[in-house]
């Protein structure tokens, strides 16, 4: 899991409405395993330690995301699963 990956998540969560104190606390529990998942040794590096939110907002970070997803999935066209 890496910062990205957290991201990713929050834009998620946005795009199904959850409201931003929904997302805070969502976010504060990931923020808050990870350090446990340190401390405790099972990974050496937190994805969470860098500012997150601190210096952009949650809802900067989903319009910026966003909007770079949005053009990226523009470009590659409609996605298509296989399977069930």
């Amino acid at each position: 899991v890496d910062q990205d990956a957290i991201v990713d998540y929050v834009i998620a969560l946005k795009e199904r409405e959850y409201s931003q104190a929904t997302v805070a606390r969502k976010l504060a529990a990931i923020k808050s395993f990870f350090h446990f998942l340190v401390a405790e040794g099972v990974l050496q590096d937190d994805p969470t330690a860098a500012p997150l939110t601190s210096a952009w907002p949650i809802s900067a970070i989903c319009v910026t995301r966003c909007s770079t997803w949005s053009r990226k999935s523009r470009a590659a066209g409609p996605r298509v699963r296989s399977g069930s």
